[in-house]
Parts: structure tokens; C-alpha cells; sequence
């Protein structure tokens, strides 16, 4: 294939195509039908995904009522040109190809493990930093996160959020990495430090 299953729904997914009028009375629960009147993407759907898309970009929060109905529409052919090239693909029995069912495995063994991590990862949420924690590392990286140019730097009270950010992704990448240590202590796991190539002497 000249272009992988995933390049081209990326594809797909981000055209706009535009939905033709319908003479059939549409479903209570449709927003989008095919031609024999059955229902091809729900309001249920197409909210679902709109508020996805809102949660996961902040900028749109608040935006005016035309913009939002805007992106609606747009989510809502994007769904439509989705769900058409799966009954394409369905109807060409595309999905009974090899190649189609490797990529298929392929990509949900990569979709499990990032599921895997995100799961591991939440045991290290819920830790509250002290103010004098805060202060510390202020200090401590001022010269990175707080000075402007003109050579002053940013006062903590007016950054405070954001170094609580940088404090709590570092508390619990150290947590993270000493508790994935245990687990491969744990689990007995040894790594060949050779298999990329033995290492010279200075990178011992």
C-alpha cells in the first residue's frame, strides 16, 4: 500500500465533506442517515465526541456560539466521511485481508500498552506540594521558568500555577521511575546493556 490504513483516515478525518439534503424523514435520534433512511451517526455520537474535542482544547472554551456551531458541523462530517469509508472497507471485504487484520493487531497492541501506562501512572496523582516546596524549586530553576529579558525575573506568586505544574510532573516522574524500578526488580527483568552495540569507555 502506497499509504498506510492510519495516514489516510488522518486523512479522512480531517476533510470536510459536505453532506447532501435528504428526502427521508430522519430518525428521531439522527443527525446524518444513508439512503435507505437507517441512521448513520447519532446526536448521542456527535456530542460525545464534540464535547471530546472541547475538553482537549481550552481555546474553544467560551468561544463565541457561531464558532462552536461551526465545529460541530465540522465534527459531524468528519463522523460522516469516517463511517463511509468503514462500509467502503466493510463492503470490499478489506477487512478480511490479511494486511488489514496485522495493522488492525498492530495498532491495538500499541493502543494497550499506552493504555497500560495511563493506568499505572494514576497511582501517582493526589500529591500536594507545600508552599515551601513551591518556593524551593522557584529558586532553584528561576533562571529557567522566571527570568524575562531584560534580565528580572517573573515574581513566584505570578508563575505559582505553573511551578505547582513543573512539581507535581517531577514528583511523579520520580515516583514513576523508582516504583517501575521495583517491578523490574520484582519481575526479574535483566537487560543486555550490549544489544545496541557495546559501549566505548567513555560511556561507561
Amino acid at each position: 500500500m502506497k499509504k498506510s490504513l492510519l495516514s489516510f483516515m488522518l486523512l479522512v478525518s480531517c476533510a470536510v465533506l459536505s453532506l447532501r439534503a435528504v428526502d427521508l424523514p430522519l430518525p428521531v435520534e439522527a443527525v446524518a442517515i444513508w439512503g435507505d433512511g437507517t441512521t448513520l451517526v447519532t446526536q448521542q455520537e456527535l456530542d460525545t465526541l464534540f464535547d471530546t474535542q472541547i475538553k482537549g482544547q481550552p481555546q474553544l472554551q467560551g468561544a463565541p456560539e457561531a464558532v462552536m456551531l461551526s465545529v460541530k458541523e465540522n465534527l459531524l462530517h468528519v463522523l460522516v466521511s469516517r463511517k463511509v469509508v468503514s462500509k467502503w472497507v466493510s463492503k470490499n471485504n478489506i477487512d478480511q485481508t490479511d494486511d488489514y487484520k496485522a495493522m488492525c493487531k498492530k495498532i491495538m497492541e500499541d493502543v494497550i500498552l499506552r493504555v497500560n501506562v495511563e493506568f499505572f501512572l494514576t497511582q501517582f496523582e493526589g500529591y500536594t506540594p507545600t508552599d515551601e516546596e513551591l518556593k524551593e524549586f522557584y529558586e532553584k530553576n528561576k533562571d529557567r521558568i522566571a527570568l524575562k529579558k531584560d534580565g528580572t525575573y517573573v515574581v513566584f506568586d505570578d508563575i505559582k500555577d505553573q511551578v505547582k505544574r513543573l512539581v507535581l510532573q517531577a514528583k511523579e516522574q520520580e515516583a514513576a521511575t523508582k516504583k517501575l524500578q521495583e517491578l523490574k526488580d520484582e519481575f526479574g527483568v535483566q537487560i543486555n546493556e550490549n544489544a545496541w552495540g557495546p559501549k566505548n569507555e567513555e560511556q561507561k
